[in-house]
């Protein structure tokens, strides 16, 4: 029972929404948020921002694949006691630099995750006002719509209009 008046309360809202929507549009986010100087601008202000701090892990990994090296190498005169205390050495070095890249990479994905928000959120203000202005009744994302006339795709001029 509930199926069916949920399916017929589906069904009027659609018939609904057809008879009362005049102009339809479309826009690529997608293409808006790849085109956006502010995404060129986000990517470049995470790489000065995180690159640095890369950079120190990448020298931490080059050290420790040298005390592999230095183990592997010097494996035949060393002493037990010695390989024992270096590969201890190693697995602590491993396990620090481990640590210190999961957290790294967390804090890289908050910030890439919170700056494209911010970025998607300039862009929706932009959508809605390039809908008002062009009286669109309704904007879908470009990938949920098969087929739109040319005239009512708004990816253009949200671009322009961002930029």
């Amino acid at each position: 029972m509930k199926k069916t008046v949920l399916a017929i309360g589906l069904v009027s809202m659609l018939f609904g929404f057809n008879a009362s929507a005049q102009k339809i549009g479309i826009v690529d986010i997608n293409k808006v948020m790849s085109s956006s100087k502010d995404a060129a601008s986000i990517k470049s202000e995470l790489e000065a921002k995180y690159k640095p701090r890369e950079q120190k892990l990448l020298g931490e990994q080059k050290a420790i694949q040298e005390e592999i090296k230095k183990l592997q190498r010097d494996d035949s005169i060393m002493t037990e006691a010695q390989k024992k205390s270096l590969q201890e050495k190693i697995m602590a070095y491993r396990k620090n630099f481990e640590a210190k890249g999961r957290s790294f990479q967390q804090e890289v994905n908050a910030a890439q995750s919170q700056a494209m928000k911010n970025l998607f959120d300039k862009v929706k203000v932009v959508v809605d006002t390039v809908a008002k202005n062009n009286k669109f009744d309704v904007v879908f994302q470009k990938d949920a719509v098969q087929y739109i006339a040319p005239g009512n795709d708004i990816t253009a001029k949200v671009i322009a209009k961002l930029k």
